[in-house]
């Protein structure tokens, strides 16, 4: 079993609870995709930054390198 921090594999229980989502979602259903994308004027920026109004970062994402 891997300690530490950093990925491990999933539990038994994990791989259980994913095969019932899968069987029973619509993957081929792609209308929620269509939709979320309708409309869109730009993407955020990568990576983008929210600001606090206490300063510094409230939220923070994106690629980091």
């Amino acid at each position: 079993m891997p300690t530490g921090i950093g990925s491990k594999p999933p539990t038994k229980a994990t791989l259980e609870a994913n095969a019932v989502y899968a069987r029973e979602l619509a993957f081929n259903d792609t209308q929620d995709f269509q939709d979320a994308s309708r409309g869109l004027i730009a993407a955020l920026p990568s990576p983008g930054i929210i600001p606090s109004s206490k300063g510094g970062a409230a939220w923070i994402w994106g690629n980091f390198r």
